[in-house]
């Protein structure tokens, strides 16, 4: 779900919010004719059959009760936003600038009799997270992590999700995407988007070099807070034939650190081509 309203779920709309994509395409690919509503280039103002920005709003409308739920037990936070929460006589404040910032901070600002439980979700995708209860250091594991106790006002809950950007790939069986890997930052996914690109190299010829470490670049008064540097470089292109010998031809070029921007954020420039799923180099 978090995968979900980050990135598929909030690239469905422009950034004027007066305009909507029907389908996400992970690629889009150079001289894309994109005039038509199923596959478009760009978002579009309306559709033949509009029922897609209806049911966003409706979305919007309830994705409180999909970011925490609680019982007379406790408080569960599943998805992490700054707010005010309140069940069963219990109530916390969320201060947060996720996904962008790895820090959660939860203060205890109303308790009702007796120990009660709040459960913290540590996504999945997190390989390191850290969490304190007033400062003291409590284990913090892939799930959900559960804080039985009798709370008192003020009581300070400090989770650390760390965000290294890092490579994943399909499942093999998935051929369309064999042999590439997307980037990611926490639950943001990115891509490569032809305003980016390197000039002078065709968008299809370029791919990413696994060996070299991927950049974390932060500019809060940019297209989004955090924006990546991924090292790619032309593959090679020695033969003008359509099938060539393997092994393929070396090259030595030297991969270039290129911005990769949130995926939800592609089309709210020129159209053009982009990607999520960058073709790996063999070397």
């Amino acid at each position: 779900m978090e995968r979900l309203i980050h990135n598929g779920i909030a690239g469905s709309t422009g950034l004027d919010g007066a305009t909507f994509f029907y389908s996400n395409p992970l690629q889009l690919r150079t001289g894309h004719d994109g005039s038509h509503e199923d596959a478009p280039s760009q978002r579009l103002p309306w559709y033949s059959c509009a029922c897609c920005p209806p049911n966003l709003a409706r979305l919007m409308a309830s994705l409180d009760n999909y970011a925490a739920t609680g019982d007379p037990g406790g408080l569960q936070l599943h998805l992490y936003t700054a707010g005010t929460f309140r069940a069963g006589g219990h109530a916390v404040d969320v201060r947060t600038r996720y996904p962008w910032d790895e820090t959660i901070t939860v203060t205890i600002t109303e308790v009702g009799p007796g120990p009660w439980t709040l459960s913290l979700r540590i996504p999945a995708w997190c390989g390191d997270a850290r969490l304190t209860v007033n400062g003291e250091v409590v284990a913090a594991e892939s799930g959900y992590v559960e804080l039985t106790r009798t709370w008192l006002v003020g009581d300070r809950v400090e989770l650390t999700l760390v965000m290294l950007p890092r490579l994943i790939a399909a499942h093999p069986r998935v051929d369309a995407v064999r042999g590439s890997a997307a980037v990611v930052r926490g639950p943001i996914v990115y891509c490569l988007e032809h305003a980016d690109a390197p000039t002078g190299v065709p968008f299809e010829d370029l791919e990413l070099v696994p060996s070299a470490p991927l950049q974390v670049s932060r500019d809060p008064d940019g297209l989004a807070p955090v924006l990546l540097k991924i090292p790619l470089r032309p593959r090679p292109t020695d033969t003008p034939h359509l099938y060539r010998p393997l092994p393929a031809p070396a090259r030595a070029t030297a991969p270039v650190a290129v911005t990769a921007i949130p995926y939800y954020l592609w089309a709210n420039r020129e159209p053009g081509p982009m990607r999520v799923f960058i073709p790996l180099s063999e070397r």
